[in-house]
């Protein structure tokens, strides 16, 4: 381990000797930027550049990044539709895992919420404890 932090010591030492030279440092400086720009703009790195930020798109739209993340995604793509707007849901999420807690006293439009919940990206499962108003919630019955 001494030896590689001495050779790593080393190698940082030369390099910044060989740029930092008063006499041709400035010359060895541009050059680097210089041939930096080169591999930057060739087709090579805009390639991998393009598949890198692909592949990142891809990732954060698959799935999002933390339970309130899902939560509010939840809240933007189910809730904020108009046929469920006007309901008052509890929304909360733990790895990937959806619980819903309120009211609807229509059992199709309880049916059609948890389902347009289990179909948002990054929704692993639905718990719902909806219920009707005249009802008691279901993880309260005895």
């Amino acid at each position: 381990m001494r030896k590689l932090t001495f050779a790593l010591g080393a190698a940082t030492g030369a390099a910044i000797m060989y740029l930092l030279d008063p006499n041709n440092g400035e010359t060895r400086r541009r050059d680097a930027q210089q041939r930096a720009r080169e591999l930057a703009d060739s087709p090579q790195a805009q390639k991998l550049a393009g598949q890198a930020i692909e592949a990142t798109r891809s990732v954060t739209e698959s799935a999002p990044g933390s339970d309130k993340e899902l939560v509010d995604k939840v809240r933007t793509e189910v809730l904020g539709r108009a046929e469920f707007s006007d309901l008052v849901i509890n929304v909360d999420a733990h790895e990937g895992s959806v619980s819903l807690r309120g009211t609807v006293d229509d059992a199709d439009r309880r049916d059609r919420l948890v389902d347009a919940v289990s179909n948002v990206t990054g929704v692993d499962a639905v718990a719902s404890y909806l219920h009707a108003s005249d009802q008691p919630a279901p993880n309260m019955t005895s």
